[in-house]
């Protein structure tokens, strides 16, 4: 049984995402969808980060990493190629709250927790394409950013 629960032949969405958690806590990731509506997160620090990359590889999926010596929040598609370059998520910042928020305005700190949702060209493009249970990646990534 494949540990990915994915099917690389039906890849549609690749993308590369950097979270501001590191370095001691994994921080860069892949996520891959395909058109059955599987979505898995892969990090880098993961033992099936070379079996993903090579995975994509045989396929002709373009993997050109690009965001792992980023420290701040940052993503980007790979694949499909309509989407390439573009961001996979947006990011919304949440003000703190309490001592921790009046803290953060007085000193201008910048914000510590985001609202992550999927890029809306990402989701017109899901939509377009069919892939079921879209919304429920939505919700994922909105709930664990």
């Amino acid at each position: 049984m494949d540990p990915l629960h994915i099917s690389f032949d039906d890849i549609c969405l690749v993308g590369e995402y950097v979270t501001p958690d590191g370095p001691f806590a994994d921080d860069w990731f892949l996520l891959l969808g395909d058109r059955a509506g599987s979505v898995i997160d892969v990090s880098s620090e993961s033992e099936l980060w070379e079996q993903v990359r090579t995975e994509l590889r045989l396929r002709g999926i373009p993997c050109n990493l690009e965001l792992h010596n980023k420290v701040e929040i940052e993503n980007v598609v790979h694949y499909p190629p309509s989407l390439q370059g573009r961001e996979l998520f947006l990011y919304t910042p949440l003000p703190a709250q309490g001592i921790a928020g009046k803290l953060q305005a007085l000193f201008h700190i910048k914000p510590s927790w985001y609202e992550r949702t999927m890029a809306p060209w990402v989701v017109a493009y899901l939509q377009r394409e069919g892939i079921p249970d879209w919304q429920r990646w939505q919700s994922y990534y909105k709930e664990n950013p």
